[in-house]
């Protein structure tokens, strides 16, 4: 019976994963911008399976996406203990977002780890003492400027538990170990309410519970995100008939 149960869950959200991508497809091409998505949580939490696959349905599904890398990927810092690090890393988040704010394509851009997902990485980089408590203070406030306001994303953040964690990287390492999970996950609660006022919607995942079940792990939250992007895409739509009104066209 419970098997029963969660095929017939599947296949709702299958559905509903289909519906949506079929009515975003159609439709962004009324809006004049980019629709931005950012994912962030602990490490080893499901994330990057969820991006991979969340990007090449979209494009199976004929809609215009663009995925941004992790910038830890790609780093030319290889001491991540050092403050040059983790400021390297928000330049080129923000060089990026630059770029993607400027664009007039509509599109959905997939950001892995972007801008606020320094904000738990840099309280925990205060916490171990590799990131000056100041500095951190000045890079928070970033987000209270005019242009930031032009970074609303619909944010997704992932927590998992450090023995799931440890359990899905096999051992413990650097970053994957129960006293840096701990204080991670500690300073990703903490910052829930700023993460969710610095979004257009929001929304926390515990992933533990979709341990051994991946695949209904990125079916659910698929269907989630894309639920929120025809959201999202309905308002703007929306918000340019009201704002063009005879002039608006349909696309």
């Amino acid at each position: 019976m419970a098997e029963n149960n969660t095929s017939v869950q599947r296949n709702s959200q299958m559905a509903r994963l289909i519906d949506n991508i079929k009515f975003i497809k159609e439709n962004i091409g009324k809006i004049d911008e980019p629709i931005m998505v950012e994912l962030l949580g602990t490490p080893k939490s499901g994330k990057t399976t969820l991006v991979t696959n969340l990007e090449s349905t979209l494009k199976k599904g004929e809609v215009p996406v663009d995925k941004k890398r992790e910038t830890a990927e790609y780093n030319p810092i290889e001491d991540k203990t050092i403050e040059e690090y983790n400021l390297w890393m928000i330049m080129e988040l923000m060089k990026n977002l630059t770029v993607d704010t400027a664009s007039k394509e509509p599109k959905v851009i997939i950001y892995d780890r972007g801008l606020l997902d320094r904000i738990p990485w840099l309280d925990t980089s205060v916490h171990d003492g590799s990131f000056p408590a100041e500095d951190a203070r000045y890079f928070k406030g970033v987000f209270q400027t005019k242009f930031m306001e032009k970074y609303r994303p619909i944010t997704y953040g992932f927590i998992t538990s450090p023995e799931i964690s440890i359990l899905r990287k096999g051992k413990p390492g650097r970053l994957v170990n129960n006293e840096t999970l701990t204080v991670y996950n500690a300073h990703l609660k903490a910052a829930e309410p700023f993460l969710r006022s610095n979004s257009e919607k929001f929304k926390m995942v515990n992933t533990d519970g979709y341990q051994g079940r991946i695949g209904d792990f990125v079916v659910d939250v698929m269907a989630d995100i894309t639920t929120d992007v025809r959201d999202v895409l309905v308002e703007r739509i929306n918000a340019k008939k009201k704002s063009e009104g005879p002039d608006f066209e349909e696309k």
